[in-house]
């Protein structure tokens, strides 16, 4: 008797769009402490992918102060403290691609 198995193999090699982020809009002044983050980005053909919204205290991009990952495209966050923020968004999927997204919005919370 033998015994054959079948096996497929995929190579995902391309990395997700970029997002564009829609809210909060650019130099935003927000008096609530909840806060949504939205945004959109196509889909690939290929691996199933997420996003991470990435949020800093600095201009610079080093200060991290919290990280959401997130299959949908939309997050909310409650209780943010008073401060400047910046937020970004980058893209990976199941292959381990990503994109390099280098955009970036800049709100404060009164």
């Amino acid at each position: 008797v033998s015994l054959s198995n079948k096996r497929s193999f995929y190579l995902d090699t391309t990395k997700p769009e970029l997002p564009i982020l829609q809210l909060p809009l650019n130099g935003s002044v927000l008096l609530s402490s909840s806060i949504q983050f939205s945004w959109t980005r196509t889909n690939q053909i290929g691996s199933s992918e997420f996003d991470s919204l990435y949020l800093y205290t600095d201009s610079t991009l080093l200060n991290l102060f919290s990280k959401y990952r997130t299959k949908s495209k939309m997050v909310i966050l409650d209780s943010l403290p008073s401060d400047y923020y910046y937020w970004t968004v980058k893209s990976f999927d199941k292959a381990g691609n990503q994109n390099s997204s280098n955009t970036w919005k800049r709100f404060t919370v009164q």
